[in-house]
Parts: structure tokens; C-alpha cells; sequence
């Protein structure tokens, strides 16, 4: 992993910020981040998404542009688009973390709290990191089928019921759809059968908002942690979810955890597909690591490697 020392208040930044991350927390959150960037002496062109795969656009203008940094206002939605504009690109990735799980900024250590993310601007440091692609796109933290698709659907789906209560409402109506699956898993080192309940393919240690699913994944090795669920009972399942907050689940019998640089799920029926949190249809997933592809800034006390309690800001 290199490191290098970034004079990025006298670099250019664009901020692209979305007004409906984080429940709306995004938009009531811009007169305090214009004070900030004022407070800063920093030189800021920031601009506001208006629709699903805006960031990435204005991203990737940026990048073209010769833009030095760029920041990511809002969750791990947008920080994907911006992600996916800046890729292979020479220009950094600034977070600003604002939505309802950012676990992206939390693997990295980034703060999260406006004057300490902002701070970053002018302390961070540049680091290379792992980015993970699947033939439905990019994405930061994960790819997955199974349960954990089948929850995020169904969180969505819910009308009534929002933020966790969605979520626990998600996890109720899978449980009682929980069906295990047979699946031909592709990874580096050939094919493993194997019956799942799901699968998750981890760039990132933290998903789902906090959930510590892949305590040794480092976004720094060009592997995925790919933590595979075989079948339980739905009371052993039950039993087991309140475990991912702390890393304790990783020992269970019916857990493997295979690391690889690629990972292809084939199975008999079509599964809803997960990326980042976002379910992105039914093709089969296919997700390869991209070693190093993303510039990012993290504190100087961050080294990009889990596992650790000094990479967690706040749970």
C-alpha cells in the first residue's frame, strides 16, 4: 500500500453532493459544509446530483478535467457513483460521510462528522485501494445473493416502515421466504458445489450498516473475503445475525470465509444480485477485484488494513 503526503488545499476540489442521502440529512447538512469550506480557505466548486448516476457523470467530468480531488457527500450509494467516474483515474476520492450506513468511510476510518470529514481536505493522506467490479458495475463494499439480497429487497419494498425498522421488517419477510440454494462458486482456486443459504463477496470488512461481516478483509490485498452462509435452521440464522456487529459469527460451523480476486455464483434459478446495498437485478454474479484502481483519502492514522478497533470511527 503506498502513501504519499497530499498538499490538497492548493489542489483543486469539486464536491458533488446528493440532497436526498441519508433520509434528506444530506440537504439540511449543505449551509453547514459551505461555512466549513469557507472556514477553510478552500477552493470548492460543489454540485448537487438530481438523479440516479449523475455522481458518476459529474465524477468523471472532474477526472477529465484535471479536478485534484473529489468529494463524496452523501451515503455508499453515491460514494459508489463517484467511485465509479474516478476509477483509473488520477484523481483522490474525499468522503464526506452522510447517509444511514456508510461503511465504506467506516473501513477506511474516515470520520463522521462534518468538521472532522472536512478537516480531511486539508490533513489527509492519498492511498491506493481496492474497488470491485461485476458485469453489473462497480462497486465499494460488496457484491452478494442470497438472504442478505433478499432483506434489502424486501427493506426497500417497505412503505410503512423505514430506516431499521424497515430493515428488521426486510429480515422478517426473508426469513419467511428462506429458501437455501445449490451453487457452483468460481474462485481462484477452481470451482467449489456447495449448498448456501447466501453468499456476500466483501471488498470492505463493514456492510449493512455496521455489521462487522468480514473482520479480516483489508482493501488493500487485491482479495475479497467471500463469506459463504450454508443452511442453518431459521431459529440457528436468528441466533446468529446480532453476531455480525461484533465479528463473532466468523468460526461458526456453517461459515466459510474463501478469499479470492474473483468470484462467480452459478445457480439453477435466478437469485436477486446485491451491490452495495443496492439489489441490481438477477444476472449471475461475476465480481473480480480491482487492485488498487481508486485514490482515496483517509487520516493519517489510517492504513487501510481491518481488523483492527483503530479503522473503526463509530459503530
Amino acid at each position: 500500500m503506498s502513501h504519499e503526503h497530499a498538499s490538497l488545499p492548493d489542489s483543486p476540489i469539486t464536491l458533488i453532493a446528493n440532497p436526498v442521502a441519508g433520509k434528506g440529512r444530506t440537504r439540511r447538512a449543505l449551509r453547514q459544509a459551505e461555512a466549513l469550506i469557507r472556514d477553510a480557505g478552500l477552493s470548492v466548486t460543489m454540485q448537487l446530483t438530481t438523479r440516479p448516476g449523475h455522481a458518476t457523470e459529474l465524477a468523471r467530468r472532474a477526472a477529465e478535467s484535471g479536478v485534484g480531488v473529489v468529494a463524496a457527500m452523501g451515503g455508499d450509494g453515491t460514494v459508489r457513483e463517484v467511485a465509479a467516474g474516478l476509477s483509473g483515474s488520477e484523481s483522490t476520492l474525499a468522503l464526506i460521510p452522510m447517509g444511514s450506513g456508510d461503511d465504506f468511510a467506516r473501513s477506511l476510518g474516515i470520520p463522521r462528522t462534518l468538521p472532522e470529514s472536512f478537516e480531511l481536505l486539508r490533513s489527509g493522506v492519498v492511498s491506493a485501494c481496492d474497488v470491485g467490479e461485476d458485469a453489473a458495475g462497480l462497486f465499494i463494499c460488496l457484491s452478494g445473493v442470497g438472504f442478505a439480497a433478499e432483506v434489502a429487497y424486501e427493506a426497500v419494498r417497505s412503505r410503512v416502515f423505514r430506516r431499521s425498522a424497515g430493515y428488521f421488517m426486510g429480515v422478517f419477510k426473508a426469513l419467511v421466504g428462506l429458501r437455501p440454494f445449490s451453487m457452483r462458486l468460481h474462485v481462484d482456486e477452481g470451482p467449489r458445489e456447495m449448498d448456501a443459504l447466501f453468499a456476500l463477496v466483501q471488498n470492505t470488512p463493514y456492510c449493512g450498516g455496521g455489521q462487522w461481516m468480514a473482520p479480516d478483509a483489508r482493501l488493500d490485498d487485491g482479495l475479497f473475503d467471500i463469506v459463504v452462509v450454508k443452511p442453518v435452521s431459521r431459529l440457528e440464522l436468528v441466533r446468529t445475525l446480532p453476531k455480525v456487529y461484533s465479528g463473532k459469527h466468523i468460526g461458526h460451523p456453517a461459515i466459510e470465509v474463501i478469499r479470492s480476486s474473483t468470484a462467480r455464483i452459478e445457480t439453477d434459478a435466478p437469485l436477486r444480485k446485491l451491490l452495495d446495498g443496492d439489489v441490481m437485478g438477477s444476472e449471475p454474479l461475476d465480481s473480480r477485484v480491482r487492485a488498487g484502481a481508486l485514490r482515496v483519502l483517509t487520516p493519517q492514522s489510517s492504513s487501510l488494513v481491518s481488523g483492527g478497533s483503530s479503522l473503526t470511527s463509530s459503530p
